[in-house]
């Protein structure tokens, strides 16, 4: 089963739910990684604070990772051969893999004439950008002319007065990314530049507001939102609009220049439609660079005229959300292919409540942000899953306030009971119950224990009777809390 989104698709085991605490931030890739590999019964250790860095093992093999690159099985050299585009590029390039000519620029302070010399060499149209980054910052795209050129990698040396330059060829197409694990493609995402598109009634501006809106309901796009900036404004200006004109039915409006995500784009899955000669070129990018097991490869594509591509650069570290949480088409479960591939004899448990299960990780990232420890070990997941899942609402109560003593008893007696959940305090002063356990039994004696250990804070009236329990098919997590 997977959960679908306007006119995407996401992994059910990943939906929106599910990784919540994790929404739009880095630790995105990690969190859905450590997810898998707990739910399979695997060892994960968190190892920094801001959650990014963490182990997994089953006893036999230990890998870490740092977000979704895993760090020990690679050498940090070769790593850093990937990442760098000029490298990268160097090697494809001598192995036959299409990629655009160029020149790398090392001593950025050039003449109009040498720039302008670099440009004739190459030809226009152009792309300037800088020599290491992501996430499509600082890169000038379908540069039509020699000014325009200078003047854009003017802007560029003294944006990132420490970087060495990367002036390539522009090839006209669209842009992928492909992710490849081991020596399979196990997902491929066309990336489409950030737009709108008219109804004859709303402003742009409105168009704008609706569209981001919308991409935070999305776990990776939700912190990137439809960009509202000077740029913005100086392109509705090339299209003769502005943010109050009202753009008619059916009308593509262009918000930005770069196809990033970052930068308010859209994702379309095309895992299953990616061209087998594109399929094999990304594999083969992979097998050129040393000690790689995973890598993202941003492709330039022109499916509409010659069918040619190109590779970009690749990125030892990509984000895998890009991929799993399309804004169309069906997000692959990249966890899972992950894992199977690090760890080839754990399995899913196959039980369906199992996608339902999620980390809790304030307390981990207390403990390492505090320092009273290196790394923090996940408490293992109960064999039997928590199969059974009841919730409770509480009569309404004077007041929720809970003594750190009597939360502690909470905790205490949960743990007794093998009971995993969460008690919720409204400000309205409702109270529900959420109860997880390896059957209904263990739910209910805890339920009775706690209504003893609150009734006197809660202001209960002896003798209470609660309505019965009602199924629970929201997130769960080991553990017992007080909110």
């Amino acid at each position: 089963m997977q959960q679908t989104f306007a006119e995407a698709t996401w992994p059910t085991a990943f939906s929106s739910d599910i990784v919540r605490s994790a929404f739009g931030g880095g630790r995105l890739s990690s969190y859905c990684l450590a997810l898998e590999a707990w739910r399979r019964g695997l060892e994960v250790t968190y190892t920094r604070a801001d959650l990014h860095c963490f182990t997994i093992a089953d006893g036999e093999r230990r890998v870490a990772f740092d977000c979704s690159r895993p760090d020990s099985l690679t050498a940090a050299e070769d790593h850093a051969r990937l990442d760098s585009k000029w490298e990268s590029k160097r090697i494809l390039g001598g192995r036959g893999i299409p990629v655009p000519r160029g020149v790398l620029i090392t001593d950025t302070d050039l003449t109009d004439a040498q720039l302008a010399a670099h440009a004739d060499a190459i030809g226009v149209p152009l792309v300037v950008k800088p020599a290491s980054g992501s996430m499509g910052y600082g890169v000038s795209a379908g540069i039509r002319s020699v000014p325009d050129f200078i003047s854009r990698y003017r802007h560029l040396v003294a944006t990132y007065p420490d970087q060495a330059v990367i002036v390539e060829q522009h090839i006209e197409g669209d842009d992928y990314r492909v992710l490849v694990v081991g020596d399979r493609v196990v997902a491929a995402t066309h990336r489409v530049t950030a737009h709108i598109v008219g109804d004859s009634v709303h402003t742009v501006d409105e168009l704008v507001s609706r569209k981001t809106a919308d991409r935070k309901a999305n776990p990776y796009l939700s912190s990137g939102p439809t960009p509202r900036n000077d740029d913005t404004a100086a392109l509705l200006d090339e299209q003769g609009l502005t943010w109050t004109s009202v753009p008619a039915a059916g009308r593509t409006v262009m918000l930005a220049r770069n196809a990033s995500s970052s930068l308010g784009g859209d994702t379309v899955d095309v895992t299953d439609s990616l061209p087998d000669a594109m399929a094999q070129a990304a594999v083969d990018a992979v097998a050129a660079m040393p000690g790689i097991h995973i890598a993202g490869i941003d492709f330039i594509h022109d499916p509409a005229g010659t069918g040619g591509f190109a590779i970009l650069e690749m990125n030892s570290r990509p984000h895998i959300p890009l991929n799993m949480y399309p804004t169309h088409g069906t997000g692959p479960d990249v966890p899972r292919a992950m894992i199977d591939h690090f760890f080839p004899d754990s399995r899913r448990s196959g039980r369906v409540a199992d996608d339902s299960l999620t980390l809790s990780l304030e307390t981990v990232q207390q403990t390492l942000l505090a320092r009273r420890a290196s790394a923090v070990t996940l408490m293992p997941l109960p064999g039997h899953g928590l199969p059974a899942r009841l919730e409770w609402t509480l009569p309404p109560v004077a007041t929720t306030i809970l003594r750190r003593l009597t939360r502690r008893k909470l905790l205490w007696r949960s743990a007794a009971h093998g009971v995993s959940g969460v008690l919720r305090r409204a400000k309205d002063g409702q109270v529900t119950v959420m109860l997880a356990a390896e059957d209904a039994a263990a739910c209910r004696g805890f339920m009775d224990e706690l209504v003893e250990i609150v009734r006197e804070p809660f202001g209960l009236p002896a003798g209470v009777v609660l309505d019965d329990p009602v199924p629970w098919d929201g997130p769960v997590s080991v553990g017992f809390a007080v909110l």
